[in-house]
Formats: C-alpha cells, sequence, structure tokens
C-alpha cells in the first residue's frame, strides 16, 4: 500500500520478507531485491482514512492499551516500524516464522488466526531458546 504521503508499506508478505532479511544477515550478504505489488494508494486520501483500513482489514497489530488509547492518530502510527530494517529489530522471529508458516499452509480465518501467531511467539520464546 501506499500512504497517504507516497510512502509504500510492506504489509502482507513482511513476515516472509523478514525471514528473508535474517536468513541474508545470517548469510553475510551486502544486499538483496523483492518484487511487491502496490494493492491499494492512498495518496489521495487521509491519514484517518488509510488507518481505518488498515484496522478494518486487519493489517496491523498495536496492542490495546495503544489502540484503544486516546492518544492522536499520528502518534499511534509511530508505533509501528518505519522500515523494514526497524521492523526487524520490532517484530518478533518466532511470530515472522508463524506467520509465514500459517500462510504455507494455508491456515485462514478472522482475528483468531490473524493475531495467534503473537500469542503463540510469546509464549513458545518463554520456553524455547533461539
Amino acid at each position: 500500500m501506499i500512504d497517504p504521503t507516497g510512502r509504500p508499506w510492506l504489509l502482507d508478505g513482511h513476515h516472509s520478507a523478514l525471514i528473508t532479511l535474517r536468513l541474508v544477515q545470517l548469510a553475510g550478504l551486502a544486499s538483496y531485491s523483492v518484487s511487491v505489488i502496490v494493492e491499494k494508494d492512498f495518496t489521495s486520501q487521509s491519514w484517518p482514512e488509510f488507518y481505518q483500513h488498515l484496522e478494518k482489514e486487519k493489517m496491523i497489530y498495536l496492542p490495546p492499551e495503544i489502540r484503544n488509547s486516546k492518544m492522536p492518530l499520528q502518534q499511534k502510527l509511530k508505533f509501528l516500524a518505519n522500515d523494514l530494517f526497524d521492523l526487524n529489530k520490532k517484530d518478533d522471529f518466532m511470530r515472522s516464522l508463524l506467520g509465514t508458516a500459517f500462510k504455507e499452509i494455508d491456515i485462514s480465518g478472522k482475528d483468531l488466526v490473524r493475531y495467534i501467531e503473537f500469542y503463540l511467539a510469546e509464549i513458545i520464546i518463554k520456553d524455547v531458546s533461539l
């Protein structure tokens, strides 16, 4: 998606991209490239419209204390990653593995399936050292 300022957002497929980034880093490679498809362009729309779309389509996850807070929208958006490298720091590798596995075996459904990876990752991280 393209946000209201014209900046691209990697939403669907970011778990695969993060796993690829991690493997590239582990292999010591300097760079790599990926192809993307822009599914929606919000350059002619407002930030609230953009954010509402992201929430409606379950494309972002903000912890409930942030999502339900009275803070201004632009402040909420600051909790999201700035780019793929920032996402790699903020997101969890285990979540990326689980998200990719769910996609590969075609698990689908409502909020539970979309967000269960967050909860599974927390549980696994507590019990498993990677």
